[in-house]
């Protein structure tokens, strides 16, 4: 595996490109009931791979989702709406960042890192939850799957992202909690730091073959 430090301190790196949920905020353990608690309001029996169904999709994807495998009878409109209203007061007023967030942040800004956010979370919910936090002003720009009409299963939003900071693809990192985000980040040949989080312990081994580095942000600061 790569040595994070070693790579910060001899300046081979020159962007940073952040999932938010499960890498900055600490947002999953909520996140892994929202669709069965959405499906159980319409009447419907989540099935035992709904989790790892959903968990890589942007919030719309998954409405299509429930229509397709649940056949929800919702638009995708109402959909998308009824998740956001679950989970609006938590990014609004209660979501934490992860351990030691903002003193490996505020290095990585130390180091003139250029950095910005793909995230699967609506904008207006992930921009809130960012300056709640005190950490939006890290980052240059925002971008998320649902107005790129892609998921985290896809790389395209590393690639727009990495467009957008203009530095070389070998010298940005993206940093990610979820396998499948990471899987894709990788089959396009980005270094990828990996960032523990306890949901995903079920892939811990997957993770640790495809990243190329696994650790928390307190075990850097």
């Amino acid at each position: 595996m790569m040595n994070f430090t070693d790579d910060l301190n001899n300046n081979r790196i020159d962007g940073a490109i952040f999932d938010m949920d499960g890498t900055l905020i600490d947002s999953m353990p909520r996140w892994k009931y929202v669709a069965r608690d959405f499906l159980v309001s319409c009447n419907k029996t989540p099935k035992a791979d709904l989790a790892e169904k959903v968990h890589p999709l942007s919030v719309k994807a998954a409405a299509k989702y429930f229509q397709t495998d649940y056949d929800v009878k919702l638009s995708v409109e109402e959909i998308v709406d009824g998740i956001h209203r679950q989970m609006e007061d938590y990014y609004l007023h209660e979501f934490e960042l992860k351990p030691k967030t903002v003193e490996f942040l505020e290095l990585l800004r130390q180091h003139n890192i250029k950095m910005c956010i793909a995230t699967a979370t609506d904008r207006r919910l992930a921009t809130a939850a960012l300056e709640r936090n005190g950490i939006l002003h890290f980052f240059d720009e925002i971008f998320t799957c649902a107005e790129l009409n892609t998921s985290k299963r896809e790389p395209k939003i590393f690639e727009v992202a990495l467009e957008f900071l203009k530095t070389e693809k070998k010298r940005t990192y993206v940093f990610e909690d979820s396998y499948f985000a990471i899987a894709a980040a990788k089959s396009v040949h980005f270094p990828v730091f990996a960032v523990y989080e306890k949901t995903a312990e079920e892939y811990s081994e997957q993770i640790k073959e495809l990243a190329d580095i696994y650790t928390s942000f307190d075990k850097i600061v």
